[in-house]
């Protein structure tokens, strides 16, 4: 009996050796591969797609405006009548008096203009919110002071997501709804706006004179 025991506790700790090793065999060994590797950038996306991303928008805007306009009028005219006949008085007039007027007016205004504004920087901006349909609504701000003089840049607009290239730029042109200002505040700035009497002596100027 002894001897039929033995050869099955032979194969049964051979079972539990086998056991064993299984997983061993099957588990993984380190990766070669890092998420936080320097080549992982070329296989992420890293455009901007939620809230509180951030992507660069490229102004670059142009306006040219031309206008002219002209206004040519000229009238004139003239009047001669003679009294042929005077019967409440007959003896009145040894001449029965003539009657003769003329006039003349004449207008000529000519108006050309001509003005070209263009305006190109980079703004990095932040997404507000994604709507429904994906696009994106963003907001950006940029603030340079120089020697007491501050320019602000702002935009807003939505952003699809198609338009945005691999760099994480979008062109100002391909943004809906934009809203672009630029405001300065400073000495220099003051220098070279009108203050509050000056606009109001033009206003009233242009109110009131009649040419």
């Amino acid at each position: 009996m002894k001897q039929h025991i033995a050869p099955f506790r032979t194969i049964a700790a051979a079972a539990l050796m086998l056991a064993a090793a299984v997983p061993a065999a099957n588990a993984q060994g380190p990766s070669l591969w890092r998420d936080d590797g320097k080549y992982a950038n070329f296989v992420t996306n890293n455009t901007a797609r939620r809230t509180g991303d951030t992507l660069t928008i490229v102004i670059a805007e142009a306006a040219a405006v031309t206008n002219s306009e002209q206004t040519k009028t000229d009238r004139s005219g003239s009047l001669q009548a003679q009294l042929t006949a005077f019967d409440i008085a007959p003896e009145a007039f040894n001449t029965l008096p003539t009657l003769g007027g003329s006039h003349a007016q004449k207008f000529d205004g000519k108006a050309d203009q001509t003005k070209q504004n263009r305006f190109e920087t980079r703004v990095q901006v932040v997404v507000q919110d994604v709507l429904p349909n994906g696009t994106l609504v963003i907001v950006g701000r940029r603030t340079i002071t120089v020697d007491d003089e501050t320019k602000t840049i702002e935009i807003r607009g939505v952003v699809r997501r198609e338009d945005i290239t691999a760099l994480n730029t979008v062109k100002s042109e391909q943004v809906a709804n934009a809203s672009i200002s630029y405001v300065g505040s400073g000495p220099l700035t003051r220098t070279t706006t009108k203050g509050a009497v000056a606009s109001v002596f033009e206003f009233i100027f242009h109110l009131l004179w009649p040419f």
